[in-house]
């Protein structure tokens, strides 16, 4: 790509210029009614307060509308399996730093602040470079530039119009309280056209243009000394993470060069008009999309050249999901002559014609015809409206999207996941609309036209409105929010089991519920609230239609936020008797006494959160994280996790030689999976696969309309059992808890999740029995598996054939001169049954049950277990591990093999509360 460069333009700039350019933006704007910005909101479908609040803010998402870039949902963009070899997250699919070849624009709705949304269609603009043999060097160069042009667009210029004369006194990047609230009153107050007009003159402006030159100033010169000259610059200032740059480029080399890369754009992107292939053409591409924005160019008509370009990004979207699928599937030529009908599709746009929705719409049918119907389903959920027209768009497209919006309503609250999911007719409407970032009142706005056009009956239409009411009071964006997670860090979360204790702990009214009314029946609404979603690709069982029936009498609910989600109760009647009954705080010995009400029902109240349980004195209970995720009821994206030294050749062939000649593990798998009573017809999660031992006797244990996803986190042991196992039942994922968590956001709960020997090992068991216990439907079971001294249980270790091994074992770690091996602090739900019990309790589990299982061993077969290098290696001083070995053929060879021994293992089984 010819110049100018960046080097060329960047002299040129002055803040006097930007200055000027912002003020001609505005004017553009045309006053209150801003006929500008909703050019922008038409294009790219969405519509929400703060979006495109400034001047050059709005250019960037112009500027993007003219290169054809649109935007996706990545709450509503199916996630793609990972590739081995490729970043081991299923997020890989929606996060843009782990997805950089992806032609569109990611956003979140309802998770990412509106204003980033002109930061990610800028980013798109100015895409990305890639080269043979590009190195991580040069990747992260590019990177660096890309990003940092994005911030100077959105952090500098884009507050132009925004910020006041004291606006550069506030810590814009980590905000206290009190600079975040001063931010959000600029934000609203310059949502109004005069006040943008005025701000544009004031001097912070010239500062903030000056500033924003010299960072780009600053990047480039940077960006020529890395690339030209060798030489690292690393900024000071908080506006850009260099560490995270050169992360993501390692990270990402092998994605890069893999052949599903190159396939992509021999396919559907054309060099140096879609990528840059040199540092030079690079810079280039940064200059083009820094003069769109500045340029201050007013937007094209719809059709024409804007549309052809919309639609190539359409088509090499939805081609870049063909090859990504592919390579997961371990499959080059996946998709073929998919993938050729998208590049003749590309090739055949017709930059001549007014409108490409109907080329664009026959090409995504194809396609998804080729791929069939469930890949099609899954490669087709992109989170987007592909077509301009919703009248273009193929019907299987769009049930892919509005399976994907069922899916984020269920993460919301289930009673808006079942409401949608039987009225299918709406759901058509919300995903051809406008969107907004709250889905309850969004879909409210949209059940009201449906309701007039005679699609949705009065009551459905009343419902729908009622839950975006509901949602007002359970949003996470309250001024108590502080206040209430400080009572509930107060509160004791479940009745005691002890009757002795009761008299010590009074009952009160959650103080954060509100009584909102009710227009429907009771019944009818507490049925439908808890109804599992329909039959789906998900796996979810199937569900009578949506039916209404007529309210017989006005009740209420209560609705608030939860510790873990919303509260949605119904206000039955003995509910309100409790109401009645608490007008102060009650001993709970006397609650239960009660004639009304007894231990059950205050237990259940409890856990419901309508009351909370107080000691006296208070304990504080150790404060937990509240994040969106939480808020939302689903589990939030798997980060890379770490794959352990199950990754390392040496640990992967000992590991399964272990396993083809020992019945251990086989043994206690069979064990752990009669315990957690598997249903032939369950969709069944693993945590930590291994070699597989635990996984084929799930597979054994399931019919044919079984599922398995297993997850483990060693990209090696993936490798391998996908070779040695295929089974159309079994899918095979990277990661541990949050992986499992995040495939059941996506595609649904699971029946059944079993750990052999694996949640132990866990960096944080508390968390992962939270995550886990989200991946479960309700009724769920999780049973694993971990050795049983890690919960105290030692009486296998005291017999006289073990306790000499334990002594040949300190002997010869002494004699070979091998050291004393590191002391780590326990995990803090390890070391006694009442530990592992406190954990599963607080996470929220029932039916909690500890089994010992024995196991019958000789000495030989304990050592073999024992040689495994990462419990080798823990048995000897942290600098002699590569001697370990060492030590266990030394002790090998100073007890009899034949001796006898027991293997004891703990086996827990939990539930989740239906």
């Amino acid at each position: 790509m010819p110049g100018p460069y960046l080097s060329d333009i960047l002299p040129t700039l002055t803040p006097e210029l930007l200055i000027e350019a912002a003020r001609t933006i505005e004017a553009r704007r045309a006053g209150p009614e801003d006929r500008l910005k909703q050019v922008a909101y038409g294009w790219y479908r969405v519509a929400m307060a703060g979006q495109w609040t400034t001047p050059f803010q709005l250019q960037a998402g112009i500027a993007a509308r003219e290169a054809g870039v649109i935007a996706w949902d990545d709450n509503e963009r199916a996630p793609l399996p990972t590739p081995p070899g490729w970043p081991a997250s299923p997020a890989a699919a929606l996060d843009p730093w782990r997805d950089l070849g992806s032609p569109v624009a990611p956003f979140g709705l309802g998770r990412t602040p509106a204003r980033r949304f002109s930061r990610a269609v800028f980013r798109a603009l100015v895409g990305g470079a890639f080269w043979p043999g590009i190195t991580a060097w040069e990747l992260m160069h590019v990177l660096r530039l890309g990003e940092a042009l994005t911030i100077v667009v959105d952090d500098w210029l884009g507050e132009i119009g925004r910020l006041d004369e004291r606006g550069l006194e506030l810590d814009r990047h980590r905000p206290g309280p009190t600079d975040r609230a001063r931010l959000d009153a600029l934000e609203r107050e310059a949502r109004r056209w005069d006040t943008r007009r005025e701000r544009v003159g004031l001097a912070v402006s010239h500062q903030l243009a000056l500033k924003g030159l010299e960072v780009l100033g600053y990047e480039l010169f940077s960006y020529r000394s890395g690339m030209f000259g060798g030489q690292l610059n690393e900024p000071s200032g908080p506006y850009f993470d260099l560490g995270q740059s050169a992360a993501v480029a390692h990270r990402e080399l092998a994605r890069l060069s893999s052949p599903a890369f190159v396939r992509w754009l021999d396919h559907c992107q054309v060099a140096d008009r879609d990528y840059a292939t040199t540092a030079a053409s690079f810079e280039a591409r940064a200059a083009m999309a820094l003069a769109l924005v500045i340029g201050a160019q007013p937007p094209r008509q719809e059709g024409g050249l804007v549309s052809a370009l919309r639609a190539r990004r359409v088509l090499a979207d939805v081609g870049w999901r063909v090859c990504r699928l592919g390579a997961a599937r371990g499959d080059d030529g996946y998709g073929a002559r998919a993938l050729t009908r998208i590049a003749l599709a590309i090739h055949a746009v017709d930059f001549r014609a007014e409108s490409h929705d109907r080329h664009l719409g026959e090409a995504l049918a194809e396609v998804h015809a080729e791929l069939g119907p469930d890949d099609g389903a899954l490669v087709m959920a992109l989170g987007y409206a592909p077509t301009r027209d919703p009248a273009a768009e193929p019907e299987a497209v769009r049930a892919a999207r509005v399976q994907a919006l069922i899916r984020r309503s269920y993460a919301l609250e289930p009673a808006l996941g079942a409401a949608l999911a039987h009225n299918p007719a709406l759901c058509r409407r919300v995903v051809a609309a406008v969107r907004d970032h709250s889905l309850p009142h969004e879909v409210a706005e949209i059940a009201a036209q449906a309701q007039r056009a005679g699609e949705l009956s009065d009551m459905s239409q009343s419902y729908f409105s009622f839950i975006a009411m509901a949602a007002d009071r359970w949003g996470p964006g309250s001024d108590d929010e502080v206040a209430r997670r400080w009572h509930y860090r107060l509160a004791t979360r479940r009745v005691p089991d002890d009757p002795q204790s009761h008299g010590a702990y009074e009952v009160m009214l959650n103080p954060y519920l509100e009584r909102v009314p009710l227009p429907f029946d009771a019944v009818w609404s507490d049925e439908l609230r808890r109804a599992p979603p329909p039959a789906s690709p998900n796996g979810g069982a199937a569900h009578p239609p949506f039916k209404v029936k007529r309210s017989y009498a006005t009740w209420y609910c209560w609705v608030g936020p939860g510790r873990d989600g919303p509260v949605y109760l119904p206000l039955t009647p003995r509910l309100s008797a409790l109401v009645f009954a608490l007008k102060g705080p009650r001993r709970l010995d006397a609650l239960i006494a009660d004639p009304d009400f007894g231990l059950d029902f205050v237990r259940q109240a409890v856990d419901e959160e309508a009351v909370l349980l107080f000691h006296k004195p208070p304990i504080a209970q150790p404060e937990r994280a509240l994040d969106l995720y939480d808020r939302l009821g689903a589990a939030a994206p798997p980060d890379d996790e770490p794959p352990g030294p199950w990754d390392e050749i040496a640990m992967a062939d000992a590991y399964e030689a272990f396993c083809a000649r020992s019945a251990h593990y086989h043994e206690s798998s069979r064990a752990l999976i009669a315990l957690a009573e598997v249903p032939p017809d369950a969709r069944v999660g693993e945590l930590g696969f291994g070699s597989g031992v635990t996984t084929r006797l799930i597979l054994d244990a399931l019919g044919e309309g079984g599922r398995l996803f297993a997850v483990d986190p060693a990209p090696l042991m993936r490798r391998r059992l996908t070779l040695a196992l295929a089974d159309p039942r079994l899918t095979l994922g990277l990661g541990g808890a949050r992986a499992l968590a995040w495939e059941a956001h996506e595609r649904g709960p699971f029946d059944r999740i079993l750990a052999n020997a694996s949640l132990w090992l866990a960096q944080d068991i508390a968390l992962a029995l939270r995550l886990l216990m989200r991946a479960l439907a309700p009724g769920g079971r999780l049973a694993f598996s971990l050795p049983a001294e890690h919960l105290g249980a030692r009486a296998h270790r005291e017999t006289p054939v073990a306790r000499s091994l334990a002594e040949a074992l300190s002997a010869e770690r002494r004699r070979l001169g091998l050291g004393e091996p590191e002391t780590r602090s326990p995990d803090p739900a390890l070391g006694s049954v009442e530990a592992m019990r406190r954990a599963l309790d607080e996470a929220g589990w029932r039916d909690a049950r500890l089994e010992l299982f024995e196991r019958p061993w000789t000495a030989g077969e304990y050592l073999d277990w024992l040689a495994l290098p990462v419990l080798a290696e823990s048995l000897v001083a942290p600098e002699h591990e590569a001697r370990a070995p060492e030590l266990v053929e030394a002790v090998r060879a100073a007890v009899d093999p034949d001796a006898p021994l027991t293997a004891a293992w703990y086996l827990v089984s939990a539930r989740r509360q239906s």
